[in-house]
Formats: structure tokens, C-alpha cells, sequence
């Protein structure tokens, strides 16, 4: 059994209001510990609602002293440096790319009488169709703002801990005034480099292979300063440590932890892509992606990996409703590493007799190492107002960034033997962020009660045949 302890992992759960030089030194050694935070930056913003000034200003530091992630930054009385919708119960939505652990929210308040937020409703979602409300991480009153030039009247909302790829605010009530807006957004994200330790307990073989990967946020990341003297090893021996990825036996099916939908075609609201990649293949009529076949012939979804992934296959999965018109008879899959740039992977047509949730596996032709990956459909099997999916799978590896893992082996100097493999903190950085220590304890028996005797362990060996037929 592996049991592995990552250092300094969560979030200091209290708020500090005030404190002495010796409280000072404690916190800081603890925030040490936890890594750091670095700002998101190219993020867009959307909103229903663009009156007076797009969404984007939220976003452009228009109007703000000092440079872009500044927290001290004071702001303008100028509008048009401002997100100024029509009215006072507008929604904005911040969209950073990807993923991202976020840990702190920083926005400047409409800097106009009357119209900064009251009250407003956020909401982060991975998807941009599932959400989860986090107002109540922030004030329920939020400040008001009288229109004065350099003001700093903000909203902080820091120790967030969400994983999203999108964030919500909706506008509830003004201070009084008939719109409320925003000035200006920060996020920050956590940065924390973790060594994870992966080896397999075994009995009687060695020696043990052994694997380190660095991560952050989840995602495996390319490390400096890591080599074999950082490994410290009690109860065996360390041989042949390299960097390298090992590559697994067979393809794993890719989930929303590898790769998130990112774009697709339109669809009916009620039917949206999401339920195309959820791991859910229930045939609930809930449980659907249709796009129309107006869009034709470029009905498509997009997916973004975390990192590179070789996709070896792909599975779809039809639905219930009228298959044999609903089915995809033309399509292509297609990578890339842009977004921009696509290589067609596996090209199929003439696929016809599609019958009601019925699967269908498909090799890919040219398989490469992409970052994204794009299912286009061109033709359906018949004409109908949809085409239908329930589930669509895509099987391979991902591809860790070089200098991110690796290998090295076990050879125990003790039967039985609890092996612990640690790693300090600080032993590898990336983007000037060190890791925090992690260790893992590998179990290692022979055999049980007593170890069986190995040919390599004998001086000599005889082979004894039993003859009687010849006796």
C-alpha cells in the first residue's frame, strides 16, 4: 500500500484581522509553506447587457493609477473607463481560459453616485453551463462610491479556494441609482508545486519502480532543480533515476479532470454540449447533446487539455430519437495546439444504420500529441432538426511536459522493509514558485512466512526428471 503525505496542501482556514510582529512572523511562515499566489491574466468578460461601455474595461485597467495588478490601484470617475449596463440587475461573467485555482477577487466599484453594486450574486462555474453560487464569501452590503477621482473603493474577497474556468457576478441591487456596474476585476490564483510520489508496494519483486511528477493546480508542469540528491531514501537504495515519461500499458478514457469543452455549435438550450462529455451515459432523455443540423456542415464541439493528450480512439454514443436521422454519417477528428491551426486525425464517412443508443468505436488513423481536439461533423445519416449524441469518449495518454516526471529505482536493504521516499521543500521551482515536501511509504515483504528461494539466488540448480515411463 502507498500512503503519500503532501506538505503544506490546504487552505489556512481563519481570517486574520490583527496581530503583533511575533503573530506576523507565524503567518508568514504559514502562507510560506502554502505557496504563492500569482494574478490570472488574459481574461475576457462578457455581459447581457453593454450600455454605455463593454465588459471588457472591467479587464483593461482603463482608467487605473499604477500597473495592472496593483491591488493599491486607485480609479477614475470617467464611465467610459467602466462595464455600464442599461440597468441594475445586468450580469458580467469573467472567462480566464482555462481552469484555474482561484484564490482571491478583488473589484473596484462603479465609481459613480448611486450606481456602484448593493447586492449582487456570484457564481463560478468549470463548464460555463453548471454553477455554483459563492456570495456568501463576499460582503452582503457592498460599499458605496460618491464619484471622487483617484478613489479606491473596493470589494475583497480573499481564501476563495474554487476550481473554475469561469466567474459570475449578477447585479441585484444598485446603491440607488437606475444601473449598477463594475470598474475594474482582479483574480489571483494558488500556486502550489507539489512532488507527488508514486510507487506500488510489491511482494518479493525488486527492484521497485518508482515515479515523481510535478504538479500544479492538478496538472503535471516542467520543474528546474530537481535530480537524484533530492530524494531521500530510508530502507533502500535509488538506481537508475532519469527524467522521462513512462508511457501507461493501455489508453484511459479522457474526463473532465484531463480536458474541459471549450466551444461547439449550437444546440437546443434544454440539450447543451456539456451532457456530451459528463461521463454520463444513462439513456435518461435528459441525458442528450442535440445540435442543430442547420449548422451543417460545421457542427462541432472543442475540447482543451491541461496538457498535450495522444488520443489513440473515440467512442460516440447516439441517443433514442429517431437514430437513423440523427446520426453523425460524415465526420472528422481533428488536433491541434493553437486552436487555430487543425490537423485532420481520422476522417470517416458513409456511416449509416444508426439505431437507438447505440455505440460506435473508432480507431484514429494519424494519432499525434495535441493540447486540443475537435470533432467535426459534416453530414448527418438522414434530415431531421438535430443531430443526437449522448456521451462521446476520446481514449489515449496524456503527454506530461518534459522535465516534469521522473523514474528511478527501488532496491530495499531490509526484508521486511517500510521504504520512505521524502522529498524537502524547495526542491524544485517553477516560474519562481518552489515546491512544498511531500513523502510516501512503500510496504516491501518477500514473501510471507518466509521468502520462496529465486534462481539468481542459487549457486547452481539442477532440473530432476521422473522418468517412470522408462524405468
Amino acid at each position: 500500500m502507498t500512503k503519500s503525505r503532501i506538505g503544506s496542501g490546504s487552505r489556512l482556514p481563519f481570517a486574520v484581522r490583527f496581530f503583533g510582529a511575533s503573530a506576523f512572523c507565524a503567518f508568514l511562515f504559514a502562507l510560506s509553506n502554502l505557496g504563492a499566489q500569482t494574478l490570472i491574466t488574459g481574461i475576457t468578460a462578457t455581459a447581457s447587457n453593454e450600455q454605455s461601455s463593454p465588459a471588457s474595461k472591467t479587464v483593461d485597467w482603463s482608467g487605473m493609477t499604477s500597473t495592472q495588478g496593483d491591488e493599491n490601484a486607485q480609479q477614475t470617475n470617467a464611465f467610459t473607463d467602466m462595464w455600464s449596463p442599461a440597468n441594475s440587475t445586468s450580469y458580467i461573467q469573467w472567462d480566464f481560459g482555462s481552469q484555474k485555482s482561484v484564490s482571491r477577487m478583488l473589484l473596484w466599484q462603479y465609481n459613480f453616485p448611486g450606481r456602484a453594486i448593493q447586492t449582487a450574486k456570484l457564481e463560478y462555474s468549470v463548464d460555463g453551463t453548471n454553477w455554483i453560487d459563492f456570495s456568501g464569501s463576499a460582503p452582503a452590503t457592498w460599499p458605496p462610491t460618491f464619484g471622487i477621482a483617484n478613489d479606491h473603493t473596493v470589494v475583497d474577497i480573499p481564501n476563495l479556494g474554487i476550481t473554475a474556468r469561469y466567474v459570475k457576478l449578477t447585479c441585484l441591487t444598485s446603491q440607488g441609482g437606475p444601473v449598477c456596474g463594475v470598474s475594474e476585476v482582479l483574480f489571483w490564483e494558488d500556486v502550489i508545486l507539489i512532488p507527488v510520489v508514486t510507487a506500488t508496494s510489491p511482494t518479493y519483486d525488486y527492484p521497485i519502480p518508482a515515479t515523481v511528477n510535478f504538479q500544479r493546480e492538478g496538472s503535471m508542469v516542467s520543474v528546474t532543480g530537481f535530480d537524484e540528491s533530492d530524494l531521500n531514501v530510508t530502507n533502500a537504495t535509488v538506481s537508475d533515476f532519469a527524467e522521462g515519461y513512462v508511457p501507461p500499458a493501455s489508453p484511459e478514457k479522457a474526463t473532465t479532470a484531463h480536458a474541459t469543452v471549450i466551444d461547439s455549435s449550437p444546440a437546443l438550450a434544454a440539450y447543451p454540449v456539456a451532457k456530451a462529455f459528463d461521463g454520463d451515459v444513462s439513456t435518461t432523455t435528459a441525458n442528450r447533446w442535440l445540435p442543430y443540423q442547420s449548422a451543417l456542415p460545421d457542427v462541432y464541439l472543442t475540447w482543451q487539455f491541461t496538457n498535450q493528450y495522444r488520443v489513440s480512439e473515440y467512442k460516440l454514443l447516439g441517443q433514442h430519437f429517431n437514430p437513423a436521422q440523427r446520426g453523425p454519417k460524415d465526420f472528422k477528428l481533428q488536433g491541434s495546439n493553437d486552436g487555430v491551426a487543425w490537423t485532420d486525425l481520422d476522417v470517416v464517412t458513409g456511416e449509416t444504420g444508426w439505431v437507438l443508443d447505440e455505440w460506435r468505436t473508432y480507431d484514429v488513423d494519424s494519432p499525434g500529441d495535441y493540447t486540443y481536439y475537435k470533432l467535426l461533423v459534416s453530414a448527418a445519416e438522414g434530415v431531421d432538426v438535430y443531430l443526437g449524441f449522448r456521451e462521446i469518449e476520446l481514449w489515449g495518454v496524456s503527454i506530461p511536459p518534459v522535465n516534469s516526471t521522473y523514474t528511478f529505482n527501488l532496491t530495499p536493504t531490509s526484508d521486511p522493509a517500510t521504504i520512505t521516499v521524502s522529498i524537502p521543500a524547495g526542491a524544485a521551482t517553477v516560474d519562481g514558485n518552489a515546491s512544498v515536501p511531500s513523502s510516501t511509504d512503500v510496504e516491501f515483504r518477500k514473501s510471507s512466512p518466509g521468502p520462496p528461494t529465486r534462481a539468481s539466488d542459487l549457486l547452481g540448480w539442477w532440473k530432476f526428471d521422473d522418468d517412470t515411463a522408462n524405468d
